[in-house]
């Protein structure tokens, strides 16, 4: 039986498998016999769905077509991201379902036979409702089984796979499409250990696209006396920024000059290495503060690393691996751009089997942490101010679970509410996970205790139980959880075909 390892990227989705001679192979789009990338790009019409190459290719000739672009960065999120004609609203799980159900008929073409089974790599900085959200992204597309894996883990797992080294202790730069995650892995015979991570979600390529747009935006704007532009205008621009990219990454191109046909208006552009990394850099400097941090994080310094690995489209941007030999000090044979595209979904493929290398060893992960801080809202009534108090820390070794009791305040009390919050950083940066609610009650009267069981899953989704102390009596409860609301059931996902 086939499992698949599936990459859903910000720009691109990527599948795979481990073929007959245990070796990790992609799925082809069976449109096109030399693509194995699905650009993350998708658009709906009545009953029927183009994505991935084939609507790029649509793109090039009709820019003024609607699409759903960078859904990933919206998992988890309480909104419609889509209106469809027939007033359906489309959540993010529900575009997401179908960029997974279209690389799930895709290896089923080229398999042979149904499938079931996958494991979906995420950001190690997913909380826990954007967890949620995948998984049930991935129910909607047709997977029975779902698991996730932390994109960083599964990259170290590919690499690992080739390699000869069975002890070693490596950095995991991970700069994609819409996110970055810093991760330390170790690496032994009996699997991989996650040491250490910190991320951001606001940094990756598709940021890197914006300021790039927004450049272009100020020259038209100075050219021609006006900033305003059609949706097919703004995909000339968005398509330039993405290819000016990546060719000028590895300085093989200093220059690229274009001329650009804009609302009926032709500019001319000319755009320099230098200017793309005096763009960019400010953001990759954050992406070295969380780096070290991470390696600290670790308890290690960078001596102590015997590889770093460059994950991810972004990554092959020279002005990183600039940056990281100026920050570790490591030579440039040390830092290795190691299938930026397609690592993670080998790495995915070899988890998801169970694959072993040809040294023997085997690849399971033997230790996951927390990849955010988890908290509890705490109100000071004397103060009338509002903190955090947090329960378990970030790179605690999963699964894990703390206790906390709460007392009702007052006789007949019907119920008893706590408020979750994830934070990568601290204090600064959290985020409201939800809202869990829980009775009735048996005893009626005031201050009984209330025991909360907290736990954070191997997995990094929250669960959240309540029992009545005195009682032993597990209570009911409601996970109000913040970005998770009931997903669009009355959509029927299985009747969407491909065009």
């Amino acid at each position: 039986m086939y499992r698949l390892g599936i990459d859903l990227g910000t720009t691109n989705t990527l599948a795979a498998y481990v073929n007959n001679n245990n070796t990790p192979e992609l799925i082809p789009d069976p449109r096109f016999s030399d693509v194995y990338i699905t650009p993350s790009v998708v658009h709906v019409s009545a009953n029927a769905c183009v994505a991935g190459e084939s609507l790029e290719r649509i793109l090039a000739a009709n820019n003024q077509l609607s699409v759903t672009r960078n859904i990933k960065l919206s998992m988890g999120q309480d909104r419609s991201v889509f209106t469809h004609t027939d007033q359906s609203n489309w959540t993010p799980e529900a575009i997401s379902s179908l960029l997974l159900k279209k690389v799930k008929k895709d290896a089923e073409l080229k398999l042979g036979t149904q499938i079931s089974e996958a494991l979906v790599a995420i950001p190690a900085n997913f909380d826990s409702s954007q967890r949620l959200a995948t998984q049930a992204a991935s129910k909607m597309a047709g997977f029975s089984k779902v698991e996730l894996v932390e994109e960083p883990v599964a990259a170290a797992a590919s690499y690992c796979f080739s390699s000869d080294q069975k002890e070693q202790t490596i950095f995991v730069y991970d700069l994609g499409g819409g996110t970055f995650d810093a991760t330390v892995i170790h690496s032994s015979a009996d699997g991989l250990y996650t040491l250490s991570t910190i991320g951001s979600k606001t940094i990756g390529g598709k940021y890197f696209d914006e300021l790039i747009v927004n450049e272009l935006i100020q020259l038209y704007k100075a050219t021609f006396g006006t900033s305003r532009f059609s949706t097919g205008a703004l995909e000339v621009l968005r398509q330039f920024a993405e290819e000016s990219k990546a060719k000028l990454s590895t300085r093989k191109m200093p220059t690229i000059r274009q001329s650009l046909l804009i609302d009926g208006n032709v500019l001319d552009v000319c755009f320099t290495y230098q200017h793309l990394s005096k763009l960019v850099y400010p953001l990759l400097d954050q992406t070295m503060e969380l780096s070290h941090k991470c390696v600290q994080d670790a308890g290690l310094n960078w001596q102590q690393i015997d590889s770093i690995l460059l994950v991810g489209g972004s990554s092959q941007l020279q002005a990183v691996t600039d940056k990281l030999h100026k920050l570790t000090g490591k030579d440039k044979e040390s830092l290795i751009l190691y299938q930026p595209h397609e690592a993670i979904a080998f790495g995915a493929a070899i988890l998801a089997n169970g694959a072993h290398s040809e040294s023997g060893q085997q690849f399971e992960l033997k230790q996951q942490i927390a990849s955010n801080y988890l908290g509890l809202s705490t109100y000071n009534p004397e103060t009338k101010e509002t903190d955090i108090e947090f329960l378990i820390e970030r790179n605690t070794p999963l699964p894990t679970t703390v206790s906390k009791t709460f007392y009702t305040n007052r006789r007949h009390q019907e119920k008893m509410s706590i408020e979750l919050l994830q934070a990568k950083q601290g204090k600064e940066d959290a985020e409201r996970l939800g809202v869990f609610s829980f009775g009735p009650f048996a005893n009626e009267q005031d201050n009984v205790p209330i025991d909360f069981e907290i736990t954070y899953g191997r997995d990094g989704i929250i669960k959240v139980e309540a029992i009545e102390k005195e009682k032993q009596v597990k209570l009911s409860g409601i996970a109000n959880v913040e970005n998770n609301k009931k997903l669009d059931t009355e959509l029927n996902i299985e009747s969407i075909g491909f065009i």
